[in-house]
């Protein structure tokens, strides 16, 4: 089940539930004639509306924690993204018997799910300066997000931008990666990968003439760096850092960790794992 239709089906039942329990007011108003009796009716009914509403979110809330932070549904959290737009990100202490963790800390960005675990009952301000690393290289690196330093650079249309000292670390680091497997990595395979959409999820499948068309914007050489500056010598190109961004961000964000004085911990990023510390066994 998906996000919108849980969501749906929820507020379907709580409306239900009231209906119902007007109707049965009205009916007890309409066949109880004694005052006291039809008083006794009419809270009992609006007792057991309250309670049903109770458990019915108590159901709706778990059933969202399990496949938010434990079963790690990509499209789930999308759609909970998406659909609640002041909730830029959730925190939830999660039961320990369930997930073997104190506290969990997850957030749609990047196109993914970042967890992190930690293994400290009182981490959260831990986690919170976790995360807003996070928020900030994704400000920065998110080819998707509008006016990152990422967005900006495509959409210079081959204009010098003046960028991050963080960016322009990571692109000179990808591009490095790109001399090394002589141009197995690039990071200029934005405008080809965009073909294929996979952001959107619809398993687009492009045809020989569109990947043709965009096979010549593919070559990291385009990327030319000066001081604090990046331009694209070809405008057509595009950056797209999915292929480098994750294991920079885990690594900036285990670094912050620690020296945080987070010890044991485990950091997720779709797949991407980075342990803190060793295992409770000692063993690294």
């Amino acid at each position: 089940m998906d996000y919108k239709t849980l969501r749906k089906n929820y507020r379907l039942y709580i409306r239900s539930a009231g209906l119902l329990a007007m109707l049965l007011i009205f009916c007890i108003g309409l066949v109880v004639r004694d005052n006291l009796l039809q008083t006794a009716g009419v809270l009992l009914v609006i007792a057991c509306l309250i309670l049903f509403i109770q458990l019915l979110k108590k159901s709706y809330t778990n059933k969202c924690n399990t496949l938010l932070h434990v079963d790690l549904d990509l499209a789930f959290w999308q759609q909970y993204l998406q659909l609640n737009k002041n909730v830029k990100k959730a925190i939830s202490q999660i039961d320990i018997k369930l997930t073997s963790v104190a506290y969990s800390f997850m957030m749609g960005d990047f196109d993914t799910v970042i967890k992190v675990t930690l293994y400290d009952a009182d981490a959260e301000p831990e986690l919170e300066s976790c995360f807003a690393l996070a928020d900030k290289y994704e400000k920065l690196l998110s080819s998707t997000k509008k006016g990152s330093d990422i967005w900006n650079i495509n959409h210079a249309k081959g204009k010098p931008v003046v960028v991050s000292k963080e960016t322009i670390s990571l692109l000179q680091k990808a591009i490095d990666y790109s001399e090394l497997s002589d141009g197995a990595f690039d990071i200029t395979i934005g405008k080809l990968a965009s073909l294929w959409d996979f952001g959107e999820n619809k398993d687009t499948v492009p045809s020989q003439k569109d990947i043709n068309a965009a096979l010549p914007t593919v070559d990291y050489h385009n990327i030319e760096i000066s001081d604090n500056t990046v331009t694209l010598k070809n405008p057509k190109t595009q950056i797209d850092l999915g292929g480098i961004a994750k294991g920079y961000i885990a690594d900036q964000m285990k670094a912050q960790l620690r020296s945080d004085g987070i010890t044991e911990g485990i950091i997720n990023l779709g797949g991407n794992v980075l342990t803190v510390g060793p295992k409770k066994s000692g063993d690294t």
